[in-house]
């Protein structure tokens, strides 16, 4: 019995979708030059296995999507998004592509760090992040900035929905610019996907910038041994989708409105 179907049975045994990840996973990795094992885990040489594995994870949410371990997120772009201070920048995966063949998308893990951190947290405020950070062009320039933050300070607007505003601080200079936008069902979205991630979210002009928190490095697809690990791959994918799912719910809000 070989690898393919050995990680297969276990994840099919634990998990639906980690059976189907996998499967997919193994299945485009069928052409990449490397013998598979009946061991679960194996170690292999090839440096471009990590993006091979990737680019099928990806495939998998978005046929359009691509994975590049070259080059990570702009750090001018990081900087447009007005998130606050940091002295320290580093991104290293990338992914890009078109989802649903429309919305032009980037992400890449991203670590940020401000090193006043005490002073930072004392303020409320992460001085640290690290997760994925990415950036969707819209059709349309909204003309202003909308900024959207899971509670530190209170914000500079007051929204129709009280549980919106236990969960979210709100800040804009254009009152209807947020009305339009942040929607009964899109603030329920909101509220619902903040149970399980921390997330903070500009839209600025004509671009939609998302960081989305993660205790661990994403976009890894492999372990420290380069061996594909099934934990790693389903939080990789878990994120992936997560953040896709987000901007595709903001990105169609703002065109539908024809803002």
């Amino acid at each position: 019995m070989g690898l393919c179907s050995l990680l297969c049975m276990y994840f099919m045994g634990q998990h639906n979708l980690i059976g189907f990840l996998l499967n997919s996973i193994l299945f485009g990795l069928a052409m990449v030059p490397s013998t598979l094992s009946v061991k679960t885990k194996k170690k292999y040489n090839n440096l471009d296995y990590k993006a091979n594995v990737l680019n099928t994870l990806l495939s998998i949410y978005d046929s359009s999507l691509q994975f590049s371990s070259t080059k990570g997120m702009n750090k001018e772009l990081y900087s447009n998004a007005e998130f606050g201070r940091y002295d320290v920048y580093n991104s290293t995966e990338h992914a890009f592509g078109f989802l649903d063949n429309v919305i032009p998308i980037q992400f890449g893990y991203t670590f940020a760090q401000n090193k006043n951190i005490e002073k930072e947290m004392s303020n409320g405020h992460y001085g640290i992040f690290q997760g994925l950070f990415s950036v969707v062009k819209l059709p349309v320039d909204t003309e202003n900035v909308l900024k959207i933050h899971q509670n530190f300070d209170k914000g500079d607007l007051q929204m129709d929905s009280e549980k919106f505003e236990d969960y979210f601080d709100v800040y804009t200079i254009d009152q209807n610019l947020a009305m339009r936008i942040l929607t009964s069902d899109i603030m329920n979205y909101l509220i619902e996907l903040s149970e399980n991630f921390r997330f903070e979210m500009t839209i600025k002009k004509n671009f939609i910038y998302i960081r989305l928190y993660s205790q661990e490095k994403v976009l890894e697809g492999l372990d420290q041994n380069h061996c594909i690990n099934y934990d790693i791959l389903y939080n990789d994918y878990n994120f992936i989708s997560t953040i896709c799912e987000l901007n595709k719910k903001i990105y169609y809000s703002i065109q539908e409105k024809d803002i």
